[in-house]
């Protein structure tokens, strides 16, 4: 059982980083827009919901958060999570039955399933109900694997709304922050700060071509983001400019934190984008804007 708990416990974590990433706040309402399951007793509205639907059958049940309009507390998403990564499926059709009752009610929450404990091996499912049925949210018609922000979840969650959904750059504050971590990251790999925006700019353009799929243990990640890059840039027909743009592949506590650089910029959705360069050139600005912040001479 304890273990079982740890596992939900990552589980977790990993869903409160994919709301941050997105500028969700995770305070409870009335002063956030997250609500857990411990937190459903003082919101007798939302225990009559789930009384009906539960994981089994008819009965009660708890999903694992949901989030509100902070002002008229009104459903906006049910999650549903799981440990393992093939119960993804599982997740899903639980957090729409959780949200069953809520749509009978009037409401539309989007229905959202997460599973996995490992921050590069998890999975995540959308889906809305469109008056018939619940229906995939997607982006260039593959299923979307992150939350949406709030206003991108306004758009799709009506009945009436377009399924489709393409990235939207986070709110500044949210980049803000990432960019802070990413810094000190770096600042503690040794990269100088005129060299950060680069460096940031070689990992953004390496998951932008591999869509992701590159190695991330220690002895592969730079390499992979370097191959990665130079590919960007034969597909582009400028070879010439690869060497403008790497990693340094010797640097070996970058080569340690890079993962978690990587899974940063993950959250930000690099690794879904098509042919969204307008999405990638302003991220790149923001990162280039923090990275570039800290007084000249920094270590």
């Amino acid at each position: 059982m304890a273990r079982a708990r740890g596992s939900e416990r990552r589980t977790e974590y990993i869903l409160s980083e994919l709301l941050k990433s997105q500028g969700w706040d995770l305070r409870r309402p009335p002063h956030g827009e997250v609500l857990q399951q411990h937190e459903y007793r003082s919101f007798p509205e939302l225990l009559e919901f789930f009384k009906k639907a539960s994981k089994t059958g008819p009965g009660p049940g708890i999903p694992e958060a949901v989030l509100l309009d902070r002002t008229s507390l009104a459903p906006l998403a049910v999650i549903e999570a799981k440990a393992e990564v093939d119960e993804l499926g599982v997740a899903l059709n639980e957090a729409q039955g959780y949200a069953n009752p809520c749509v009978e009610a009037g409401h539309s929450p989007l229905a959202i399933g997460i599973a996995g404990t490992e921050e590069d091996e998890y999975g995540l499912l959308v889906s809305k109900w469109n008056g018939a049925r619940w229906a995939p949210v997607t982006y260039e018609g593959r299923p979307i694997n992150w939350i949406p922000n709030r206003a991108d979840l306004d758009r799709v969650a009506s009945p009436s709304g377009p399924s489709e959904l393409r990235p939207t750059v986070p709110p500044p504050e949210v980049l803000a922050e990432r960019a802070d971590e990413i810094n000190r990251l770096l600042r503690e790999s040794g990269i100088i700060d005129q060299m950060r925006p680069g460096v940031v700019g070689a990992i953004m353009l390496g998951l932008w071509q591999s869509k992701g799929k590159i190695r991330k243990e220690p002895e592969h990640i730079l390499s992979d983001i370097n191959r990665a890059c130079g590919k960007a840039f034969e597909k582009a027909k400028k070879p010439e400019l690869a060497e403008s743009l790497r990693v340094d592949e010797a640097n070996e506590t970058l080569a340690v934190k890079a993962r978690r650089i990587v899974s940063i910029l993950e959250r930000l959705n690099i690794t879904v984008l098509t042919a969204e360069h307008d999405y990638l050139g302003q991220l790149y600005e923001t990162f280039f804007r923090y990275t570039g912040a800290t007084p000249s001479g920094s270590t």
